[in-house]
């Protein structure tokens, strides 16, 4: 009754209306609405989609920016605006072709210095860079040419590292979450998550559906390469972490929850430790004894 009362309360005339809702339509609501053509129903999930899927992420954190400050990240996923500046933004104010003073000029005669500025900062190991120079040398035109060069490699490098992921292992695992996924609203089903991405054959298929694929990277920069030594030394560091915790009380029990990723490569580098033992997950969870030992 209330959709046809607010229905017939608007009667100015418009190609198409809309009544929006903060809460989950109800089917009756969205049975209602079809008796009028010229109307629709939105409630909170029908708007969320339609923002998500029909405005860009500028246009998004725009909206939020305006109607919701301060919710860009429970509402976007994104952090609020800080000192930070993106590169365009930096850039902004010397992109005039028309200016006296102008970054939109080919850069000419500083390429040793460009390419020292793109080692570093394609360098992990370097946490700062100090590009000095007097006033009026160039120091931000160099820096521009290194930024873009670094992005645009970075852009290269995760298209090519998405692209091997697109494997038939990968669908194998998608197939297996979706299965997953539709019962995580019981416990068991909680449990039978767990249980299927400890299973011992998920280490492998973990391994095809990703660091393996990477490994066959064909490209000469060797972006695949990169990214499987990045997520090694990644999990070195992890693990390191943990057997310096077990250093400092030898005999102390300790969980390690991490990413279905991370596993394999977790129990390859603690198995390597003389004074870990690992216990199954299985077991643990199952309430086995052998567990509690």
């Amino acid at each position: 009754q209330k959709v046809h009362a607010a229905v017939a309360k608007h009667t100015k005339p418009a190609d198409k209306k809309t009544i929006l809702l903060t809460r989950i339509a109800s089917p009756q609501a969205r049975d209602a609405i079809r008796h009028h053509a010229t109307w629709d129903i939105w409630d909170k999930e029908d708007i969320s989609r339609e923002i998500r899927q029909n405005l860009s992420m500028e246009e998004q954190i725009k909206l939020v920016d305006t109607f919701f400050r301060g919710q860009r990240l429970p509402l976007l996923g994104v952090t609020e605006a800080g000192p930070w500046q993106t590169t365009e933004e930096f850039f902004a104010p010397f992109g005039n072709v028309q200016g006296y003073f102008s970054h939109a000029w080919n850069l000419v005669g500083r390429d040793e210095e460009t390419r020292h500025l793109l080692e570093s900062l394609s360098n992990d190991r370097i946490k700062a860079i100090f590009l000095v120079g007097s006033g009026g040398s160039g120091k931000t035109r160099v820096l521009k040419q290194a930024i873009e060069a670094y992005e645009s490699d970075q852009k290269a490098y995760w298209e090519t590292v998405q692209r091997l992921w697109d494997n038939p292992a990968t669908a194998a695992r998608s197939t297996q979450e979706k299965a997953l996924f539709a019962h995580l609203n019981s416990d068991e089903g909680v449990l039978a998550r767990y249980r299927a991405l400890n299973q011992p054959d998920q280490a492998q298929l973990v391994y095809e559906s990703d660091f393996g694929a990477a490994m066959k990277d064909p490209s000469p920069q060797f972006y695949g390469r990169n990214y499987v030594g990045y997520w090694e030394t990644r999990n070195l560091r992890m693990v390191s972490n943990i057997r310096q915790v077990l250093e400092d009380t030898p005999g102390k029990r300790l969980l390690s929850i991490v990413g279905a990723s991370h596993k394999g490569y977790f129990e390859a580098y603690l198995n390597m430790m003389h004074d870990v033992h690992l216990v199954d997950v299985e077991q643990v969870l199952s309430g086995s004894p052998a567990a509690q030992n």
